[in-house]
């Protein structure tokens, strides 16, 4: 006697490889090196000002987040200390859609990458979570919020994501 075996899928096979994909992804936030190489109209801090050639951003972005010539602001440390349960429930939310079908893993991540800059970007506007600008400052720029003169480095401030090694 023969027998037939039918294999019913009901979406197995898709849950995991969305389930694979998400653990091979990762995000990364801040100044990257297409966006960092650029050099940009910024002057150097004092204590760095002898030293000659072009100014990139990720030099600006070094300058303020560790304090080097200039008091320390680290925005990007400071941005993911406060908002490490917020992102990592965004992250959830984002996950959970993927592996709903509502949207590709790289859609979510996508989603999270614009999201989580946005956040940043808003933060360095408001002037949060940095030291305040000096009286001299505020008065050879106008502005009383830290980091922002240009507009150049919060412009600068991109996201990759990577799916793999």
């Amino acid at each position: 006697m023969a027998s037939k075996v039918r294999v019913v899928d009901n979406g197995y096979d898709r849950l995991m490889q969305t389930v694979q994909r998400m653990q091979q992804a990762s995000i990364t936030v801040g100044v990257h090196a297409n966006e960092g190489q650029k050099t940009h109209a910024i002057s150097r801090p004092a204590k760095t000002a002898k030293q000659a050639g072009p100014v990139s951003l990720i030099d600006v972005a070094l300058w303020n987040e560790f304090g080097v010539g200039v008091p320390e602001r680290p925005f990007l440390r400071g941005w993911f200390d406060a908002t490490t349960a917020k992102n990592q429930e965004t992250m959830m939310v984002l996950a959970q859609s993927a592996l709903k079908g509502a949207r590709t893993v790289d859609q979510a991540l996508e989603l999270a990458g614009a999201r989580f800059v946005g956040e940043l970007q808003q933060r360095i506007a408001r002037g949060e979570g940095v030291a305040p600008n000096s009286p001299i400052t505020i008065a050879l720029k106008g502005s009383s919020v830290p980091l922002v003169d240009t507009g150049q480095l919060r412009a600068g401030l991109t996201f990759t994501v990577r799916i793999g090694s």
